[in-house]
């Protein structure tokens, strides 16, 4: 191997494995491995709330950020590139993806091995990747191979130019790996990774729909199949989670189907369309069948994703109702999952960045906050049962605009209000179990059963300001606790409002979601 695909391979892995962003040199901590793997420890448990993505290279830091929320899970991590595991044929590295795996379980938290992208080459091909690789990041802003790969496949589309997606042999090749990659981290004791603590059991194959570097929604299903057989026939206890649905796509077709009402839902490249106008659209109508195509191979897949990355909270509910739908058509009975999402997916003020849609306005950490709650706790009325966050943003990578606002730390890792309220949510109905709506109208009224306890979560959608609401009908008679979200910091800090006391009858309402029970 010349310099050059060496630096690259090792590149390839740092950053893909391990999902780098910086943070200077920091010892790496872990718990003993252990001689036999625990059984799956997460049977059975709420496992609702998770973060993405959590980083090695920041570690002590991400390890006690972890502790502090009480997080569960991590979506989006690790990936599991074959490009940089099997860079010769048969001959496999698996020692940094070893030491994410551990370090990620050294915290007691489920993982979610992401295939994606799901290529690899050898000899020519191999040599050609490399060099654009290197191409596109000595000629972008791109500073990982990471970004530029995801350019290459997106933009640039090489992997459709150069078959880089598997099938015919190539798929062989690719179930083969699946199989050993599924086998090393199964916990069963056979050919396991040393010091494996619990088995991992979560596979998703490819992280979005649509998906870039593949020709069609057949090849995909072709491949989906091949790689279903290999996960379960080396772990039958294994998941399987086909890719999840990207959040506009997601709200154009439950909007065409007519699943939610709000007409701002059409909006499309800063421009407002008639549902029967996106309803005819070839593309809309394309990418909808695909995805429906998807969906329906019930047989191949465990788990359903879904992206709920949302400029307006009123989009949710109808995206997810929608999903739910097409789900019973197929008499698909699969949990879903949001590995990602977040909100209000807008740009920030003065970004005009093409990922986000300046139609929509600007984000605010206010509203960032808010979003918090209202998210996780709508999804969770509606059927999810696993929801993320990220915990920070890229510098100079693909993915800029309103991604920063999926962040719950700044670039320096200061901590947004949106991680202290994330942190006030997972403390009061953490392990919840179950949550409903109760409300009508503009009023969005959550019941929270905690153990028994029960508390409401609570906002006016049309309310700029808080105003006195008699919820006695709901709650019943008596005196409420009010507990205030974090929505302003001062100094670095969270600015904390007292707790109030007020009577059912004359609860303040607000588009800030509040959180109450009985006193």
């Amino acid at each position: 191997m010349n310099c050059s695909r060496f630096v690259l391979a090792l590149l390839f892995i740092t950053v893909l494995v391990t999902g780098c962003v910086g943070g200077g040199d920091v010892e790496i901590t872990t718990l003993p491995p252990s001689d036999t793997p625990s059984p799956y420890p997460f049977e059975e448990q709420n496992m609702f709330f998770g973060l993405t993505m959590l980083s090695m290279h920041s570690n002590p830091i991400d390890m006690a950020i972890v502790e502090d929320l009480g997080i569960s899970w991590v979506s989006l991590q690790p990936h599991v590139p074959w490009f940089a595991i099997e860079a010769e044929p048969g001959v496999y590295d698996w020692s940094d993806l070893d030491s994410e795996v551990s370090w990620l379980q050294s915290m007691g938290i489920d993982i979610t091995m992401v295939l994606s992208p799901a290529m690899n080459a050898f000899g020519e091909k191999r040599e050609i990747l490399e060099n654009l690789l290197l191409e596109k990041m000595a000629t972008t802003q791109y500073t990982d191979p990471t970004s530029a790969l995801i350019s290459l496949m997106r933009d640039d589309h090489v992997s459709i130019e150069y078959e880089l997606y598997p099938h015919g042999d190539s798929l062989t090749d690719f179930a083969d790996f699946i199989s050993i990659a599924v086998e090393r981290y199964d916990g069963d004791g056979i050919d396991d990774m040393p010091g494996l603590s619990y088995a991992v059991r979560n596979w998703h194959f490819i992280e979005e729909y649509p998906m870039p570097g593949w020709p069609d929604v057949d090849t995909y299903i072709e491949a989906l199949k091949a790689v279903h057989g290999a996960i379960k026939g080396a772990d039958p206890k294994a998941q399987v989670i086909i890719p999840g649905l990207a959040g506009n796509y997601g709200r154009m077709f439950a909007f065409v189907d007519g699943y939610i009402e709000d007409d701002e839902a059409g909006v499309w490249g800063g421009i407002k369309f008639r549902r029967e106008v996106l309803l005819l659209h070839p593309f809309i109508r394309q990418e909808k069948e695909g995805y429906e195509q998807i969906l329906s191979q019930c047989d191949y897949y465990d788990i359903v994703d879904i992206h709920l990355y949302e400029p307006k909270e009123t989009f949710l509910e109808g995206k997810l109702a929608w999903l739910h739908d097409r789900m019973e058509e197929y008499n698909c009975r699969k949990p879903i999952w949001v590995c990602e999402g977040g909100g209000p997916f807008k740009n920030a003020p003065g970004d005009d960045s093409p990922q986000g849609d300046t139609y929509f306005g600007f984000w605010t950490p206010k509203e960032n906050a808010e979003f918090v709650i209202k998210l996780f706790v709508m999804s969770a009325a509606n059927g999810v049962e696993r929801q993320r966050w990220g915990l920070r943003a890229t510098e100079g990578g693909y993915w800029h605009g309103p991604w920063e606002v999926m962040s719950l730390l700044e670039s320096d890792w200061s901590r947004k209000p949106s991680y202290y309220t994330y942190k006030l949510l997972c403390e009061e109905i953490g392990g919840f179990n179950s949550i409903k709506e109760v409300g009508k109208d503009n009023l969005k009224i959550y019941e929270c059963n905690v153990d028994g306890a029960i508390k409401y979560i609570v906002w006016d959608r049309e309310g700029d300001v808080f105003m006195p609401h008699d919820l006695s009908e709901i709650l019943g008679s008596g005196q409420y606790a009010i507990t205030y979200i974090i929505t302003e910091l001062e100094g670095g800090e969270p600015i904390i409002t007292p707790t109030d006391i007020v009577s059912s009858s004359a609860i303040p309402l607000g588009i800030t979601p509040i959180i109450i029970e009985k006193n």
